[in-house]
């Protein structure tokens, strides 16, 4: 919606302010552009880091959605209902959606220490940080590329402008042509701001969400192997979120904390 939105606002200030739509589109313009921050891109990314853009993308075009509270739930319901019992958290694990739940849980089922889990989930978290960082930094390096062939775009617009005054080009065609040459200068601008610098902030804030999520469910692994109790883990978890995002799962009160399924006042 936001893209749509974004294009939909370009064209009507297009049709605003000239009664000739035509002249924004520009054949040379967007072949300098895209394709220049296409070469750019090859030689900045190797080609499986480039394979990863679509996936990327994807992920950029989907709205960022914070689900802690619903992970708590599923935790701590978790938790109720196996008592932290190995032999119960393998049997009942398949119902788990969490994927890096799931990988905790597992290694609760696999007798591996505490200090242990710790390490490993801390290990995975920091690989998937990376990843994500990655995914950012790519977009944003995508973002610088565009404003700045759109720059030479017009510079060659110029070149091509000045070239011909005093000849071919007259007085009343200087305008025109010159308009032309800023019509890349606008494509750089609309691909950067529009795609690649929104997209990266959209990856940075989800990237923010799921490693938070991440934290709570090593924080709950951690203590489902040590044989915490459900209520010591509720509380433990929900200290680390936002107050509207806690839940009372267990019905043990508190003015604080919502019940399962209530939103926080």
């Amino acid at each position: 919606m936001g893209i749509i939105s974004g294009l939909g606002v370009i064209a009507l200030s297009v049709h605003l302010v000239s009664e000739d739509v035509s002249i924004f589109v520009n054949g040379a313009g967007l072949l300098i552009v895209l394709g220049g921050t296409l070469s750019a891109a090859l030689v900045t990314f190797s080609f499986r880091e480039l394979k990863t853009l679509g996936r990327i993308g994807r992920s950029a075009l989907r709205r960022p959605f914070d689900d802690t509270a619903e992970l708590i739930v599923e935790i701590i319901q978790f938790v109720n209902e196996t008592k932290s019992n190995r032999t119960a958290i393998q049997q009942n694990m398949d119902r788990v959606n969490n994927l890096f739940l799931r990988e905790g849980l597992q290694l609760i089922v696999d007798r591996v220490s505490s200090d242990k889990i710790v390490s490993i989930l801390v290990e995975r978290m920091l690989v998937i940080k990376d990843e994500h960082a990655m995914s950012v930094r790519m977009l944003r390096t995508l973002g610088k590329y565009p404003p700045a062939f759109g720059m030479m775009g017009t510079v060659i617009g110029l070149v091509a402008v000045l070239q011909g005054l005093g000849g071919a080009l007259g007085a009343g065609n200087l305008g025109p042509a010159m308009a032309v040459g800023l019509i890349t200068t606008l494509y750089g601008l609309l691909a950067s701001n529009l795609f690649f610098v929104p997209m990266a902030d959209n990856l940075m804030l989800k990237s923010a969400i799921d490693l938070k999520k991440r934290k709570i469910v090593s924080q709950a692994v951690v203590m489902i192997s040590q044989g915490e109790k459900a209520a010591a883990i509720q509380d433990s978890l929900n200290s680390m979120t936002k107050p509207s995002q806690r839940r009372d799962v267990l019905g043990l009160g508190g003015a604080e904390l919502p019940q399962d399924g209530q939103k926080a006042t």
